[in-house]
């Protein structure tokens, strides 16, 4: 599984999020992008590799580019870190059926914590090159 992280700009509360979840997971996992557009050609790239997006959105109005990224994010299960707790940004960000919802101005404890038990749960992922050697040579599913 790949850990994909968005978080617009260098910011510290994005900064001190990231850290965090650098020391608790393996590095080789997590994929950072800094701003929207390289996060949906990740996206693309990663298409067949099941993700754990983490968002950090910076406002509504960010969220709701989130959101048109779409299919690109249907099979991801998503984190996603809400700027503030209004009504209506949790109405909104809702619409992308994040498996949790946390927020700017919290210690993200909560958030790892949650990455954490994904991970763990998570089988682990085999690359479809390797995959399809092994197929091949009767490793995976041949008697």
């Amino acid at each position: 599984m790949k850990l994909i992280f968005y978080a617009k700009g260098k910011t510290a509360a994005g900064d001190r999020l990231l850290q965090k979840i650098e020391d608790q997971v393996s590095a080789d996992i997590v994929e950072a992008y800094r701003n929207l557009d390289d996060f949906q050609q990740g996206l693309l790239r990663q298409r067949r590799e099941p993700n754990l997006d983490i968002l950090m959105v910076a406002n509504t109005a960010e969220l709701k580019q989130i959101i048109a990224l779409g299919k690109l994010l249907a099979d991801a299960r998503i984190l996603l870190i809400l700027p503030d707790r209004r009504k209506e940004t949790v109405a909104t960000g809702h619409r992308l059926r994040p498996s949790y919802i946390g927020y700017a101005d919290s210690d993200f404890e909560d958030v790892v914590a949650v990455i954490k038990q994904i991970l763990k749960l998570s089988p682990p992922h085999v690359p479809q090159e390797l995959e399809s050697a092994e197929m091949q040579s009767g490793l995976i599913g041949g008697n």
